[in-house]
């Protein structure tokens, strides 16, 4: 039961006066205008998308006469994009319409989430099955255009070459969280050219500026907003890397330069929306290297070197009562299932899972993990997730942090229906204790000597901007940090290209 008190309520007048002022109050009875006002009090996300789309949102947002919200099938958001973008001819056309649908899309499952109408793996599939759709059906928008613009990229065969597009992290994992970035890789089948009337483009270059233009349609800010925070850094070689690469280059890279913290990322790997015969084909080819058909315990210790990065830039950044990356928070159950993943994943053909969920199953199945610590992992994970929605559900903000300030606090535990920030913070603390002393056995101790010893480690990772990396360097007393990145940079690119 929603309940924000007179303060929260107070708080959200201004946005309730502006939605009045645009939409036509005799839509809703006075029990779905008070259930609005509520949700408008802690969460400014859905009174914006109340004041900018009225009638798309709140007409469809209650069943006639409840309070229940009416939801999209989870499998209808494909036909609902291809609909709506078909008789459009320009991509700025496309940028308005894919946010319009995400924004009362996401706005919808905020409501029903906060109301407590959907189950959390209800919920994540839904924000999943959006992403997938949007990603998709803009794709094969896009794709047209192109085709008509530069000629039909093909095999020898003359069969149409489709670009290749694999999710990772949670959206791989189709676990995708409220507000998320996507993990993006790009692929294409083979070399060639286009065949068509105009001038004809390399494969390399067509799917480029394909995948430059579909980053377009998802990531850049317009004045509508984003639909998803598109992320290319888990792409062979990271951000000094090309952006498409083709099928047999992914595979080399992955024979000859995959990176121990990869194979955990490539647990998750997924190709959305390609066809049976290349999601078997890649399948394959990333199959050897994240599970090795020995018992790997070497995957502890890249485990241990990937929390080790992840605690330092935690700690450059000063994130406090962060419930992702702190200790005891979501990404190390994460850890705990992967780990086990990896190291018994060759053999054990059950732990072959993208799902969180699936695989802690199948631990237990095996004896690799005690039901009872199994079933409080999980516990502790989806406390944890809830409370990740909750909070980016305030103001579809990608965040994991928990709230300094009062209105935060109030918004938070009004949502949770909580009666008290302390109460509140007693339980996550209590939760993340229990995470984090599960993945302590897991990894072992860890030292505070071999975080110092090692606090550079995270430069030869292509996962920093330049902006973070050079601060890192200046936190060290470097002089002149902007020519030394440089070279860190050139070098490493250099000396991971060379066989």
């Amino acid at each position: 039961m929603l309940t924000p008190g007179k303060e929260l309520l107070k708080e959200s007048e201004a946005a309730w006066q502006r939605y009045q002022d645009v939409a036509s109050g005799s839509l809703l009875n006075n029990e779905q205008q008070q259930l609005l006002r509520s949700l408008f009090a802690v969460s400014p996300f859905i009174g914006r998308v109340a004041e900018s789309y009225p009638e798309q949102l709140v007409t469809e947002l209650f069943v006639a006469s409840k309070t229940a919200i009416q939801m999209p099938d989870v499998s209808g958001y494909e036909a609902h994009i291809a609909e709506a973008l078909e008789p459009l001819n320009s991509e700025e056309d496309a940028k308005k319409c894919l946010r319009q649908l995400r924004h009362c899309w996401m706005a919808k499952l905020a409501a029903a989430d906060i109301l407590q109408q959907l189950s959390l793996k209800e919920s994540l599939a839904h924000y999943s099955a959006i992403a997938d759709a949007a990603i998709s059906e803009s794709l094969s928008w896009l794709f047209e255009r192109y085709i008509n613009r530069h000629g039909k990229p093909l095999d020898a065969e003359g069969n149409l070459l489709p670009l290749l597009i694999i999710g990772m992290g949670k959206l791989g994992g189709r676990e995708l969280n409220f507000s998320s970035d996507i993990d993006l890789i790009f692929a294409f089948p083979e070399q060639g050219e286009t065949q068509g009337p105009g001038r004809n483009l390399e494969h390399g270059v067509f799917y480029k500026r394909l995948a430059q233009s579909l980053i377009g349609l998802l990531d850049e800010t317009t004045a509508d907003g984003q639909v998803f925070r598109v992320d290319m850094r888990l792409r062979p070689f990271g951000q000094s890397g090309p952006l498409v690469t083709s099928v047999n280059a992914l595979e080399h890279y992955y024979q000859e330069q995959g990176r121990d913290w990869e194979r955990y990322a490539m647990v998750k790997a997924r190709m959305i929306g390609a066809d049976e015969q290349y999601q078997q084909a890649f399948q394959q080819l990333i199959r050897p290297f994240v599970y090795r058909r020995y018992i790997d315990f070497g995957a502890i210790e890249a485990l241990r070197k990937m929390k080790l990065l992840i605690t330092q830039e935690t700690r450059r950044q000063g994130v406090k009562n962060n419930i992702k990356l702190g200790a005891g928070g979501i990404r190390e159950v994460e850890f705990i299932v992967q780990a086990h993943q990896l190291i018994r994943g060759g053999q054990e053909k059950s732990l072959q899972t993208r799902s969180v969920y699936k695989a802690m199953n199948e631990l237990t199945e095996l004896d690799l993990i005690d039901q009872k610590q199994a079933s409080q992992l999980l516990d502790d994970y989806e406390y944890l997730r809830v409370i990740e929605h909750r909070l980016q559900q305030i103001d579809d903000q990608q965040t994991q942090q928990l709230p300094s300030d009062e209105l935060g606090r109030a918004r938070l535990c009004a949502m949770l229906d909580e009666p008290n920030w302390q109460e509140l913070q007693d339980k996550i603390d209590q939760c993340m204790a229990r995470i984090h002393s599960e993945f302590r056995q897991v990894v072992g101790d860890e030292s505070e000597d071999d975080e110092d010893e090692q606090s550079l480690q995270v430069l030869w990772q292509d996962m920093l901007d330049d902006d973070a990396a050079i601060e890192i360097l200046e936190s060290e007393g470097v002089n002149e940090p902007q020519a030394l990145w440089t070279q860190i940079k050139n070098f490493r690119q250099e000396s991971r290209r060379r066989s």
